[in-house]
């Protein structure tokens, strides 16, 4: 994420929610915030959000990945997130953008916005010899 040089876009906002094609749909499924001031300006720079409740992803569906600043003009359209340009290769990836709070949604299949993927993997347990051990299985990608 970056800013614009010079405006100052307040709190962000970044959550998931389903989507249908590929355009994010219902409330969000989990969120978190950062304090977009803070963002460097016109330099893009990674930036943890950390959800403020846990997600079950479900592999094979696609969600969304919404980021949203609230803050009034003139701040409007201040926030930026990086995309890959010239050859994405998340398969399936895709933006989704609104310029009027999600009412409509301008889709570019030929370019994904750039993130990183943090969580837990689900945990597996398995009694041995009358103990329980617990062991961590590998999760399935997602799909978002």
């Amino acid at each position: 994420l970056y800013r614009v040089a010079d405006v100052l876009p307040g709190k962000i906002t970044v959550s998931m929610r389903a989507t249908a094609a590929v355009i994010p749909t219902g409330d969000d499924l989990a969120s978190g915030t950062t304090d977009g001031d803070t963002l460097e300006a016109d330099t893009f720079e990674w930036r943890k959000v950390i959800f403020s409740s846990t997600i079950t992803l479900v592999a094979g569906v696609t969600y969304a990945i919404v980021a949203r600043s609230l803050s009034p003009a003139p701040h409007l359209n201040s926030l930026r997130w990086r995309a890959d340009i010239t050859a994405p290769t998340y398969t399936g990836g895709a933006i989704s953008d609104s310029g009027d709070s999600g009412a409509t949604w301008l889709i570019d299949l030929t370019t994904d916005f750039m993130f990183e993927e943090w969580g837990e993997p689900p945990r597996s347990y398995a009694a041995i010899g009358g103990k329980v051990r617990a062991g961590l299985v590998a999760a399935k990608n997602a799909g978002w």
